[in-house]
């Protein structure tokens, strides 16, 4: 729990180099400096262990689906959540109170932009019988 709170307290400050947050983090943190994907033959390009390690090919398992990323940020943000949830509200609203003001648009950045992605599959899946995809 101490680690968790810890956690939250660091959100946003670079106290971890980039290569320790792992391939993944390193590929969004390139796209938002507005960086061009790493090509097979970079420096920064995975090799086969790495990208085999990260998509669990070398495991014999076959993706559910094809929008793997999807579905694993979808389990962080449910487990992440989860976990705040269970949190000491008092010490919550202490830490935030203390200088941690950015926490709560960060939740609601989250929350409007989860819900905004609900709505939209749940209009889509229930109005499948149409040809075009609600916007």
């Amino acid at each position: 729990m101490r680690r968790l709170i810890d956690q939250v307290r660091n959100f946003g400050k670079n106290s971890i180099n980039e290569d320790s947050k792992g391939l993944w983090a390193n590929i969004q943190a390139k796209k938002k400096r507005g960086e061009s994907p790493a090509k097979p033959n970079d420096d920064d390009y995975p090799d086969k262990k790495q990208w085999a390690k990260l998509t669990n090919e070398d495991s014999g398992e076959v993706r559910e689906s094809k929008n793997y990323m999807f579905w694993e940020n979808l389990k962080t943000i449910h487990h992440a959540s989860s976990q705040l949830l269970n949190m000491d509200r008092s010490k919550i609203d202490e830490i935030v109170e203390n200088g941690h003001a950015w926490v709560v648009d960060h939740i609601s950045t989250v929350s409007d932009d989860i819900e905004e992605v609900y709505h939209f599959f749940q209009t889509n899946i229930n109005d499948s019988h149409d040809d075009e995809p609600k916007i």
